[in-house]
């Protein structure tokens, strides 16, 4: 610029020439001495000794660019912010900052040579709760290249408090760094890595304001000062290595200048020298005496900076913790002042949230809005209360009563932070936002959603209830019904709730044994002239619709339905299963003869209504016995394990069986705990049952219950779960059935090329103590299987026989040579195969001089050779 200037000012008299050259000195002092205001006493309090600024400055001069191959490729970003306006200069942002880390890098510990790396950027949503960073670095391997990722969780960069160009200086130094400098990076103890890292990436301001914030907002650390929370870093209770790690390197700086720190950098980093010898020799003290004056160093500067603003701080936050409301509003407004124009600027986004705070607690909704939208428009970077803020905002809109913001701001919320502790409150409130505005539908829908996600939320009550009203209102009387009996019984209920939820289940009931009138008869009408038009999906939901009114469709709405479309029975049994009422009776159980494929359904229709279980039991066995032979077989068919008659004294022990047994899991599980507790060998024929037909830990629990009896009648339930969906209970299958003594060879076989390892470890530990004329060929087979461990031990095992075999002459010898021999006769097998075979035929036939690629004809020659010695 100044080059710019003398150029084209030309001086047309003496004075102006003086002013000229005193304008140009005066320009030239002040670029001079222009990087020193960075450095006054307000921002830096560190002072540069002076020889060492000389070093200094001679460090800063342009250098060379770095022998550098770093090539940085950032994935595609498709997730549910793909749309967001912060995203799209992302890329250019980081690619930036990689070429100043690179020269910072260089600049401040001479690394600056022999850059080569692969890195991958991408960015992910949010996946698992305990996703606290807002990155985190991998390394793979991908052809014969070192990639290294770095992936950054995106609600972390939208809605976290730390600054996005900060997190993307950690992440890209970090991954540089550890690219440049290898494994020898991880020998470091923590505190030395990381300051390390923060002092050449400089982030070391950013580090000083995290560590105030923590000190102020977290528990562990609020009653305690600067002094007590910096324990230093030679200490093991140490709760701030990086910060202290930090502060030893500038402390390190002042005594030995940056030259000496650049070079006791190059020489850990680079030259893997024993980092403490390093700094022994540099400053000839030992780590602890070292960092004791590191640290008075430290706290004296963050006193220095900080001491004035924490008691300030800490005197707001005590009139609102008292409840002082007004007097905590007057001070954070205080603060919010102060720092507006001096270094505490970083805490204005703690004092907007916590006036904001004061201002919900005194009902004064739209001040705190107010506050909150300023800090959401200026001061989000180091607020430590951003997902409670954004909650609190939501809800200044609900208690305005404008719940059309409440519900959009809502939304927003759960999306941004969907493990937050208060993800339920923010489903019940928009669920209740909605049932304000009247939309009774998708308020239901945010109600079931609430109930089934926070069955042990305080609020839950209040839902149950307020979904019943609008079941009511919207003529759902069944789902009413559901909705009030659970009101009735659950544990947390008020004495009033539970007395309105009975007022309303006698309402239902009233209203059912009235005749319907006019405009639910029409809906009921409507959709049964609608049913015969109708797609697949919108049939699905005419049923959806009759279930929830209840039995009032039943008659005549439902019958004339399955007469109209019988192909469509089951789907109509599933309303009278879910609506459970013995009024479902006279329709389901003249099915029995027409539709003998449906057996089962039918049954559990019946099993699943109020009524008990050996009136179920007796009902289905008068029905079948009645149906022609063929008929009666079909059915018998169907219902398989079901039909065993249970004796009537068991069945009064357990009135509830059928319904328990085509319940939920939950009811399952609680079932067979009772079996065993309360019921003898009836009880083998119920875990039949739930072991073929129960939820997968369901029938884990029935299995383990079945060892128990060894009952045979057990064999044909566990021949067909030798082929169940989950291994567990395969595994379980198989194991029940060699313990009762009827695995047969080929279910062992079958077992063997079962997909799960753990069952074809399990199956090959039998095989190994049978006899069966397959056994070896089975064992040569396991060679080639893809679990390491299987081949290893198939392997152990023929090695152990070949060496038994060797001593003697038996049938079982040239049974195994010959399988052997056949095996390592077939083309197209891994060298590894080969290889295992060549090791067990040695043993055998003597040594074999194989190597790897020999030729059909080449391996046929080894084998006659040990044939004919």
């Amino acid at each position: 610029m100044n080059m710019f200037i003398i150029a084209n000012i030309q001086p047309n008299s003496s004075l102006e020439r003086k002013f000229t050259i005193l304008f140009l000195l005066s320009l030239f002092f002040f670029s001079c001495t222009s990087p020193q205001l960075n450095n006054s006493e307000e921002n830096r309090d560190i002072e540069v000794q002076k020889k060492e600024d000389v070093k200094f400055e001679e460090v800063s001069q342009p250098k060379k660019t770095p022998n550098q191959s770093i090539d940085l490729v950032i994935i595609p970003y498709k997730g549910k912010y793909t749309n967001e306006a912060e995203f799209q200069q992302e890329p250019y942002k980081i690619s930036q900052i990689r070429r100043q880390i690179i020269n910072d890098l260089a600049r401040y510990a001479s690394l600056s040579s022999n850059f080569s790396a692969q890195v991958e950027i991408l960015f992910r949503d949010w996946v698992q709760e305990d996703e606290d960073r807002p990155y985190y670095i991998t390394q793979n391997v991908r052809e014969g290249k070192n990639i290294w990722q770095v992936v950054f969780i995106t609600e972390r960069l939208l809605y976290g408090s730390q600054p996005r160009s900060v997190i993307y200086r950690k992440a890209i130094g970090e991954v540089l760094l550890q690219s440049r400098v290898g494994e020898n990076l991880s020998q470091f103890p923590l505190w030395l890595r990381e300051g390390i890292l923060h002092y050449t990436t400089e982030t070391g301001e950013w580090l000083e304001k995290d560590f105030i914030l923590q000190l102020l907002t977290q528990k562990k650390f609020s009653n305690r000062v600067i002094s007590d929370a910096l324990k230093g870093v030679a200490h093991q209770d140490s709760f701030f290595p990086e910060l202290e790690g930090y502060f030893t390197l500038i402390y390190l700086k002042e005594r030995i200048g940056e030259s000496g720190l650049k070079n006791f950098f190059y020489k850990i980093l680079l030259e893997k020298k024993n980092w403490e010898e390093q700094l022994y020799e540099i400053t000839g003290e030992h780590l602890f005496p070292l960092h004791e004056e590191s640290l008075k160093y430290s706290r004296s500067i963050l006193r220095r900076r900080y001491e004035v603003v924490i008691r300030e701080y800490r005197q707001a936050e005590r009139a609102y913790l008292e409840e002082d409301y007004p007097e905590a509003i007057l001070a954070f407004q205080k603060l919010i002042t102060r720092s507006r124009t001096s270094k505490y600027s970083f805490l204005s986004g703690n004092m907007y949230f916590w006036s904001s705070m004061c201002y919900y607690r005194l009902k004064m909704y739209s001040r705190c809005e107010e506050q909150l939208s300023k800090l959401f428009e200026r001061h989000l970077d180091y607020c430590s209360y951003l997902p409670l803020a954004r909650y609190r905002y939501a809800m200044s809109f609900y208690h305005q009563s404008l719940f059309q913001k409440a519900i959009l701001h809502l939304v927003d919320f759960q999306e941004s932070y969907p493990f937050h502790r208060f993800v339920s409150s923010a489903q019940f409130f928009l669920a209740d936002s909605l049932f304000q505005k009247k939309e009774n539908i998708r308020s239901l829908y945010m109600w079931e959603r609430f109930l089934k996600e926070n069955p042990e939320h305080n609020r839950y009550p209040e839902a149950l209830l307020k979904a019943g009203k609008i079941c009511l209102e919207v003529a759902r009387y069944h789902q009413a019904r559901l909705f009030f009996r659970e009101l009735a019984k659950n544990k947390n209920s008020s004495r009033e709730q539970r007395t309105e939820s009975h007022d309303f289940l006698e309402q239902i009931n009233w209203i059912v044994r009235q005749t319907l009138n006019p405009k639910i008869t029409q809906d009921l009408n409507q959709m049964v002239s609608d049913f015969a038009q109708a797609d697949p999906t919108t049939r699905r939901q005419i049923l959806e619709q009759m279930e929830m009114i209840g039995e009032l469709t039943f008659s005549p709405w439902l019958e004339s339905l399955i007469e109209s479309y019988p192909e469509q029975t089951k789907d109509f049994l599933k309303v009278i299963q879910s609506v459970a009422v013995p009024a479902g009776l006279p329709i389901a159980i003249p099915l029995l003869p027409k539709r003998p494929d449906l057996a089962k359904a039918i049954f559990i229709t019946l099993a699943r209504m109020d009524m008990p279980a050996w009136e179920v039991q007796s009902m289905i066995w008068q029905e079948i016995d009645s149906l022609p032979a063929e008929t009666k077989n079909k059915v018998q068919e169907k219902l398989g394990m079901v039909l065993k008659k249970f004796p009537e004294s068991f069945l009064k022990k357990f009135p509830q069986l059928f319904q328990r047994i085509y319940g939920d899991k939950k009811v399952q599980l609680e079932l067979i705990e009772q079996l065993t507790l309360e019921a003898y060998a009836e009880q083998v024929s119920v875990l039949h049952i739930l072991a073929l037909e129960g939820a997968p830990s369901v029938q884990v629990k029935a299995l383990l219950n079945l060892k128990n009896w060894e009952d045979p009648s057990s064999a044909f339930v566990l021949e067909k779960l030798l082929t169940a969906k989950t291994k567990e209970v395969r595994l379980l299958a198989l194991n029940n059935l060699q313990q009762l003594g009827v695995l047969s060879s080929q279910q062992l076989m079958d077992s063997l090329k079962d997909s799960a390892s753990v069952v074809r470890r399990r199956a090959m530990g039998i095989l190994e103590k049978k006899d069966i004329p397959e056994k070896w060929s089975l064992f040569i087979h396991l060679l080639q299987d893809k679990d390491s461990a299987i081949v290893q031990q198939a392997k152990n095992v023929l090695l152990n026989e070949a060496r038994t075999m060797a001593k003697v002459l038996s049938p079982e010898k040239e049974i195994l040579t010959g399988a052997l021999k056949e095996k390592f006769l077939k083309e197209h097998q891994t060298e590894g195969f080969y290889y295992n075979l060549v090791q067990i035929l040695e043993i055998l036939l003597g040594k074999i001089d194989y190597y790897p690629g020999m030729t059909l004809a080449e391996r046929k020659a080894i084998v006659e050779r040990g044939e004919n010695s």
